[in-house]
């Protein structure tokens, strides 16, 4: 749970220095992965992991519902992770391609 946790946390100020790093720098052409996306990458992987690890423990403290909605929900911020970063920020495609 204490993982679960502090993935959540990571994840929160990820996405805090995002929205800084966004309002003072808009969406650059030509810059690349922003540095606080790897906040919320490694905090969606660490709940990802430790939900999972809970999933598959037989003694479980909560319902195992929650976790599974827990790991669901890290994947799906995964999977944005990737779209965003391996198709728009990498590609340059924020000058009007498909945003």
């Amino acid at each position: 749970m204490k993982m679960i946790g502090l993935g959540i946390l990571i994840m929160v100020a990820g996405f805090i220095a995002d929205t800084a790093w966004h309002n003072k720098h808009g969406f650059p052409v030509h810059h690349g992965i922003p540095e606080s996306h790897y906040l919320m990458f490694i905090g969606a992987t660490v709940g990802a992991v430790a939900a999972f690890r809970l999933i598959r423990k037989r003694e479980a403290t909560l319902n195992k519902r929650w976790f599974y909605g827990l790991f669901i929900a890290a994947a799906v911020c995964i999977a944005g992770w990737l779209l965003d970063n391996l198709i728009y920020h990498t590609r340059d495609i924020y000058d009007g391609g498909f945003v």
